[in-house]
């Protein structure tokens, strides 16, 4: 997402740290993302993992509740808060990710491959 709130296209290869991607049905993306948001009333979605670890299976993650209670999402842009997350490993079971608000003065974290 742009500063302005509008999206681009963006190759995986070109996705830099601080980038707020917008993720459709299907897409395959980096596994060392936080969710933010989902159109999900609950902040749910079932995502696959197959590229990482074989298995089929869907596994169930939730946005942060924080951000997930942004509306439009395109307002996250300007949300005064930040994501902190583990550098990169080859761990991909141990991904540590949160979003911390500074609005609210309130953590969310997230553990797990998103």
């Amino acid at each position: 997402m742009r500063k302005d709130g509008t999206f681009r296209k963006v190759k995986a290869a070109n996705i830099t740290v601080g980038d707020i991607l917008k993720i459709n049905q299907n897409d395959r993306v980096p596994a060392d993302l936080v969710l933010l948001y989902t159109t999900e009333k609950s902040g749910s979605v079932f995502i696959r993992t197959d590229q990482l670890d074989g298995e089929t299976d869907w596994k169930l993650r939730k946005a942060c509740t924080i951000t997930q209670n942004v509306h439009p999402c395109t307002k996250l842009i300007q949300t005064d808060g930040e994501v902190v997350a583990n550098p990169p490993n080859d761990l991909i079971y141990d991904f540590k990710g949160y979003f911390e608000s500074h609005e609210r003065d309130q953590m969310d974290v997230m553990n797990g491959v998103i």
